[in-house]
């Protein structure tokens, strides 16, 4: 047997991995994944719950600019069992003051529903709780104040607080649900 022989073979073996060490990082992998992806589904489910207070809080401010806009009354109603909220239009042709309509457009006409696994937790009108809410927008901008909780099944909730005047919206995500 030559050096340069006794060379090829130990350098050749050196480039393999054996079976033992092949497993390990299969388990390691394994362990890993077991760890990571948990804690990923956790941030998609709080990423889902935040984007849903901040849609809440886009469509209070929007609701609240075509009042003052358009001079009416807007009307948000939370559909708390179906998850859901919509926008309506006082009716300018109507005698009555809580005669409301539809905006003649789909895109506001349209039922926006919580993502799956967000529900409306409590809801607060002037520090009491009620059961359902139908928030109203004078023409002035100005409504009740409200505090709308929101949360998912991991007990995360965030907060949507709407003041009484026109630029008093906050989302802010709670540590542990009110009492």
């Amino acid at each position: 047997m030559t050096i340069s022989s006794m060379f090829a073979k130990k350098n050749s073996r050196a480039h393999a991995f054996t079976l033992m060490e092949l497993l390990l990082v299969v388990v390691l992998l394994g362990v890993l994944a077991g760890v990571v992806f948990p804690r990923l589904r956790g941030s998609v489910r709080a990423a889902g719950l935040d984007e849903a207070a901040q849609r809440l809080a886009a469509l209070v401010r929007f609701a609240r600019a075509e009042s003052v806009r358009r001079a009416l009354k807007i009307r948000l109603t939370l559909d708390l069992p179906r998850g859901t909220c919509s926008l309506s239009l006082q009716n300018a042709d109507s005698t009555g003051a809580e005669d409301f309509t539809e905006f003649d457009d789909p895109l506001l006409d349209a039922e926006h529903a919580l993502p799956q696994g967000v529900r409306f937790g409590r809801i607060r009108q002037n520090e009491q709780l009620v059961r359902s809410a139908v928030i109203v927008f004078n023409p002035d901008g100005v409504s009740e104040p409200y505090s709308i909780e929101l949360a998912d099944q991991t007990h995360r909730v965030f907060l949507v607080e709407i003041g009484a005047w026109v630029d008093q919206v906050t989302v802010t995500r709670q540590k542990e649900p009110a009492p």
